[in-house]
């Protein structure tokens, strides 16, 4: 659930930035963090075009927001210390825009997946919830939502399959 803008277990919420010097003008960019999901890889680097934007990014950790100049991007993935993934992205960044990529195990590479944040907040005393499935050997599964504003459990999604993502949910705030 989301109450304000920030990071959650599932989906976290980044920060819009821009790229300047001090004597230029700031250059239009979006914004990219990274969720290190896959089990079979203990660190990894994130590139953007070539160029290392995230070093040593842990299995189970979630990088903070890097700024991303706006233009087709290439989103590359690689073990530290080793080439760089098949699997790349290649993101059309626009201004001010908000990225997640989910990097999760496929086989022996990695496998990334982006989610775009809305960037909205929800109206005072409401939340907000997304849910994504990235356990590929849990099958589909069911989610559930109780909240105060609705009688018994509120179904989100049924079946859930692998590498689904809801979309967001506003309530009152529940479990």
């Amino acid at each position: 659930m989301r109450g304000t803008r920030g990071p959650s277990l599932l989906i976290a919420a980044l920060l819009a930035g821009g790229c300047s010097d001090e004597s230029g003008p700031t250059m239009a960019s979006g914004t990219l963090q990274v969720i290190q999901a896959a089990e079979s890889t203990a660190t990894i680097d994130v590139m953007v075009d070539g160029n290392v934007v995230i070093h040593r990014l842990t299995a189970g950790a979630v990088s903070s927001a890097v700024s991303v100049p706006v233009g087709l991007r290439e989103i590359s993935f690689r073990p530290v210390g080793a080439p760089a993934s098949p699997n790349e992205l290649q993101l059309s960044v626009t201004a001010d825009s908000e990225y997640i990529a989910v990097v999760i195990d496929s086989a022996t590479v990695l496998d990334p997946m982006v989610l775009t944040d809305t960037g909205s907040v929800p109206a005072a005393g409401r939340t907000t919830l997304r849910v994504a499935n990235f356990a590929a050997l849990a099958g589909p599964i069911d989610v559930y939502r109780r909240q105060p504003d609705f009688d018994g459990i509120v179904t989100l999604v049924f079946p859930f399959d692998y590498r689904l993502l809801t979309s967001y949910v506003e309530s009152d705030p529940g479990d």
